[in-house]
C-alpha cells in the first residue's frame, strides 16, 4: 500500500491544487465505475485521466488510474502487476525478493517527493 500511495503521490504531485474536470463516467456494475476526467497542466494543455472507482460499504475508494500517454491509455495498477510479475519471474518466485523491491521503489519515489514527474 505505501507504494502505490508513492506512485500515485509522485506522478499526481505536479497537478496539486489544479481543476479537476469531471468530464462523464461509466458504470461497470453497481459497485465498478470509471470515471473520465481533465486536468490542465502547467502548459495549459489538458491531460485525460481516468479513475477506476469501487463503492466500498458506502465509501467511494480510487482503486486505479489510467494516464493518456501519447495516445496510449496507460493503467497505472496494471503496469504495477506487470512489474511484480517480472521480479518475481526473475527470482524463483521469491516474495522476499518482491517485498525488497518495493522497499527499495517506495524509498526511491519518497525520496524524489517534490519533483515533478508529469512535465
Amino acid at each position: 500500500r505505501a507504494y502505490a500511495l508513492a506512485v500515485y503521490e509522485y506522478y499526481f504531485n505536479a497537478y496539486k491544487g489544479k481543476d479537476v474536470k469531471v468530464t462523464g463516467s461509466t458504470d461497470r456494475t453497481t459497485r465498478d465505475s470509471i470515471v473520465d476526467t481533465k486536468i490542465v497542466r502547467e502548459d495549459g494543455e489538458e491531460m485525460d485521466v481516468r479513475w477506476r472507482v469501487l463503492n466500498r460499504g458506502g465509501q467511494y475508494q480510487v482503486v486505479d488510474i489510467a494516464l493518456n500517454a501519447e495516445g496510449n491509455l496507460i493503467w497505472l495498477g496494471i503496469e504495477q502487476r506487470a512489474q511484480f510479475m517480472s521480479v518475481l519471474d526473475k527470482n524463483n518466485g521469491s516474495s522476499a525478493a518482491l517485498i525488497n523491491k518495493i522497499d527499495s521503489m517506495t524509498a526511491d519515489l519518497v525520496s524524489r517527493r517534490g519533483t515533478e514527474a508529469l512535465d
